[in-house]
């Protein structure tokens, strides 16, 4: 049974890490999102190397966690894409405006004073 339980506090920790990985997916975040990434991935090694005497991940319990986990690793893939996608429209809009500052005299000044000239 300590077994089953073990396995249990694994999977637990996991679906956490998971879960605060949502709260890191933006650009000035996304270091403390690889942190858990990486965290998450660790704790995977953990999983895998620990035998599962109880068959926990056999379980309706287990395979319930399971699901669970998938669902939220394809809305945080589909957050990540969406924060991705919106850095690289704001990148690209900053950068289309990169060089227009030498490149015209009237940038910057007021139309109804005469220093454009």
């Amino acid at each position: 049974m300590s077994e089953q339980r073990d396995m249990k506090n694994l999977w637990a920790d996991y679906v956490f890490l998971t879960s605060e990985m949502f709260k890191f997916t933006d650009a000035e975040d996304i270091g403390m999102f690889e942190d858990l990434l990486d965290q998450r991935a660790t704790l995977l090694e953990i999983i895998q190397k620990t035998p599962d005497e109880g068959q926990y991940t056999a379980s309706a319990d287990g395979q319930a966690v399971i699901k669970k986990i998938a669902a939220m690793d394809d809305q945080l893939r589909e957050k990540v894409l969406l924060s991705r996608n919106n850095l690289k429209k704001s990148f690209t809009v900053s950068s289309a405006y990169d060089g227009f500052a030498g490149e015209s005299v009237a940038v910057g000044n007021r139309f109804d004073s005469k220093s454009y000239n």
